[in-house]
């Protein structure tokens, strides 16, 4: 395999179901695929390597600020994990298993909680947009008649998925919450 090869996958990815990508991606990784960046809609463009064990984490982080970047990178950084990509706040970490630290980026459930937290949240805020814009809908499905058919079921279908994932990233939460306190 040259080592200048690419490889581009698609494959989707839920916010509750970050743990099954970060197994996947490890798979990828000893394969000899190493995650290079992440594009919308599911992209992955991975480089040729060498077949190793790395183990990837994610994290949902909404930096808007230059200071905030750094600052955070550098803890992990710190912690001896690789800043590998980001996409729509998601932020892709790895590191190989025998590495110093932990091989978790969460050290208590809570930050864990707090990440699907964040991500509830912003996508909360994006369903009450989509609510509200729901009467400019209706006023156009009025208005054009039998034209409207599909934008109105692309609406429809994406709010559908809206409620969806709220629904299973609350389930998640509470899981994570009741675990919690099972250790306690």
């Amino acid at each position: 395999m040259a080592m200048n090869e690419t490889l581009h996958k698609h494959k989707w990815f839920w916010g509750w179901d970050d743990e099954r990508e970060e197994d996947w991606l490890r798979k990828m990784a000893q394969s000899g695929w190493h995650l290079q960046s992440v594009a919308p809609f599911g992209g992955y463009t991975f480089s040729a390597g060498p077949k190793t064990d790395v183990i990837y984490r994610l994290d949902f982080q909404p930096l808007t600020k230059k200071q905030d970047r750094q600052d955070y990178y550098q803890l992990f950084a710190d912690a001896g994990w690789e800043h590998a990509a980001e996409i729509a706040s998601w932020q892709y970490f790895r590191k190989p298993p025998a590495a110093r630290g932990a091989s978790d980026i969460f050290t208590d459930q809570a930050s864990r909680i707090g990440k699907y937290q964040r991500l509830c949240g912003l996508l909360t805020l994006f369903m009450i947009i989509l609510v509200i814009l729901s009467n400019n809908i209706q006023q156009a499905a009025e208005r054009y008649g039998p034209w409207f058919t599909l934008p109105l079921i692309i609406y429809v279908i994406v709010l559908g998925l809206y409620i969806y994932t709220i629904v299973r990233l609350v389930a998640r939460i509470s899981r994570l919450k009741k675990l919690e306190k099972t250790r306690q």
